[in-house]
């Protein structure tokens, strides 16, 4: 058994367009020249569900991630938008005090963060995007 990694992008429609990994990394290569171009602009939502699969067939879901993804004018995914997300979710990381830290000093800095990072880059999908993304992976079951 082994990990498995299901990409898709939900458009305004709701409707799901699934991307293979590879062509989902080639996109985040800022030297790449993959592009989508129906997306030019746009910031889509995207869903990241990594499976537990035999055989490359997928057995359950182990973890769901729901975010936005931003593209530049060209299709391209928006590096800086990308880097925003990544130094937002360092933040949430609380910070490790050492032992002559006073005990009473709250540092709410990793909260904050938190509610930003969900505020400004995850999305919750509605109960017909869930359906529609488990009958992709699993079929009609």
């Amino acid at each position: 058994m082994g990990i498995g990694t299901r990409i898709f992008l939900i458009d305004e429609n709701d409707s799901l367009h699934r991307i293979s990994i590879s062509r989902y990394n080639r996109m985040r290569n800022p030297d790449s020249d993959e592009r989508f171009t129906q997306y030019a602009g746009k910031r889509m939502r995207c869903a990241m569900i990594f499976l537990e699969v035999e055989n490359k067939k997928p057995l359950s879901v182990v973890r769901t991630e729901y975010y936005y993804l931003p593209f530049d004018n060209q299709g391209r995914i928006d590096g800086t938008e990308l880097e925003k997300r990544i130094r937002l979710s360092l933040e949430i990381v609380p910070p490790i005090f050492d032992e002559q830290s006073p005990k009473k000093v709250l540092d709410a800095q990793s909260r904050f963060a938190k509610k930003r990072y969900k505020h400004e880059f995850q999305w919750t999908p509605n109960q017909e995007i869930e359906i529609a993304i488990m009958k992709a992976i699993f079929g009609k079951k």
